[in-house]
């Protein structure tokens, strides 16, 4: 055999060898990329199930947060209920001891007026056996016989004011500021040459606003300050009814709540108000008032 013969032989060989390592390759590159392909799908799965979780896990989230501002909410609205629940009941106990207070404060000043009168002196006897104490305005006229009855009025330790020295009209003691003056300096130097002390108090006749004193009420007013003295006006009055109990009615009808009550009772004769003074006296014994006389500092009811 020749050389050439070899030479050919070897050649075919390596090809061979050649052929079958390339179609080798070829079958281990395929074997890997079919392998491959599984891993594809289940990394598609898993990327699936990673969305779904994760979708899943923010509508948990969005649940949660509409669950806690529920929650924050009904506690707002619990915690709101409660705030006026306690308000309500700091209300009410504000109020109950608003009543114990009043209960215990509530005030009436009996004041009897254009004194003194045939009935002054029972009035007065009434008042020391009741154990209560008036406030008299005193007409200190010198037609009227009044300094033993205002004598009688301070022994039972009872008020004296300034009502008026006129026996006149109240249309006259209102024509002009200097007549009321005079008829108040009267009044004063009066009384109190009898009790030995300066009247605080005066009861304008007719009540500070009344029919006759329009065009000069303010000017009598600012003078009546001046002097350091304080008038006062009533909220419950006896209109002076010939009727017993009619005049019992009215001289209580004091309305709801009503806890300082000055009543104005005419010492002018009547004597229905000498009949039923004990019934009006124990009408506010029974609704728990503590009786009073009024001074300068007592809290005015003015019209």
């Amino acid at each position: 055999m020749s050389v050439e013969f070899y030479k050919k032989l070897i050649i075919t060989f390596i090809v061979v060898i050649i052929i079958a390592l390339i179609a080798s390759i070829s079958l281990w590159i395929k074997s890997n990329t079919e392998t491959d392909k599984p891993d594809e799908k289940v990394d598609e799965k898993n990327v699936k199930q990673v969305v779904e979780q994760s979708n899943k896990k923010e509508i948990d989230i969005q649940i949660d947060k509409k669950d806690s501002q529920e929650i924050d909410e009904n506690l707002d609205i619990k915690d709101s209920k409660e705030k006026n629940d306690k308000l309500d009941k700091s209300k009410e106990e504000k109020d109950d001891k608003k009543k114990i207070v009043d209960e215990k404060h509530k005030k009436v000043y009996l004041t009897f007026e254009d004194s003194p009168s045939v009935n002054t002196s029972s009035l007065i006897a009434i008042l020391k056996n009741q154990g209560v104490n008036g406030t008299f305005f005193f007409n200190t006229s010198d037609d009227n016989n009044f300094r033993g009855t205002m004598k009688e009025a301070i022994d039972a330790d009872c008020e004296i004011g300034i009502f008026t020295s006129d026996k006149k009209t109240y249309q006259n003691i209102y024509k002009s500021l200097e007549v009321y003056k005079n008829d108040f300096n009267q009044s004063v130097e009066k009384i109190t040459l009898v009790t030995g002390k300066k009247p605080e108090i005066v009861r304008l006749p007719g009540g500070s606003k009344n029919g006759f004193n329009k065009n000069t009420r303010n000017e009598i007013i600012e003078f009546i300050k001046e002097q350091d003295v304080d008038y006062f006006d009533w909220n419950v009055c006896d209109d002076s009814l010939k009727s017993m109990d009619l005049l019992v009615h009215k001289a209580t009808k004091i309305g709801r709540n009503k806890e300082t009550v000055v009543v104005l009772l005419h010492d002018n004769g009547n004597k229905a108000l000498v009949e039923g003074l004990e019934k009006i006296i124990k009408f506010y014994k029974d609704n728990g008032y503590e009786f009073e006389v009024l001074s300068k500092e007592t809290k005015p009811i003015k019209f």
